[in-house]
């Protein structure tokens, strides 16, 4: 639940950003003071910091999936080995040299 809470806080900044960004532009027609920079610097935090955070939340949703998918099944152990040969010291050459 964390994780998806982050994704929409994620991308509510981005949109909200982009709104500010609109509001800024259509406020810079027609008023022309306005503080230079201001706008530029909160309207680029806000996009890439929620873009960053949304797709943060969106790979951690997935890495969790895959974390309760491979948990679910089943892990198996070998314990006993059959119709095996006895391990030798040597090891086995069925390859014959050429002459």
């Amino acid at each position: 639940m964390p994780l998806r809470i982050a994704t929409y806080i994620g991308f509510t900044l981005a949109l909200s950003g982009l709104a500010f960004a609109a509001f800024f532009a259509l406020k810079k027609l027609f008023t022309p003071e306005m503080p230079m920079g201001w706008a530029s610097s909160i309207v680029t935090s806000l996009v890439l910091g929620g873009v960053q955070l949304g797709c943060l939340g969106i790979i951690g949703e997935y890495l969790g999936r895959i974390f309760i998918h491979l948990n679910v099944q089943p892990q198996y152990v070998i314990r006993n080995l059959t119709d095996q040969e006895e391990p030798t010291s040597e090891p086995k050459n069925d390859i014959e040299p050429a002459l």
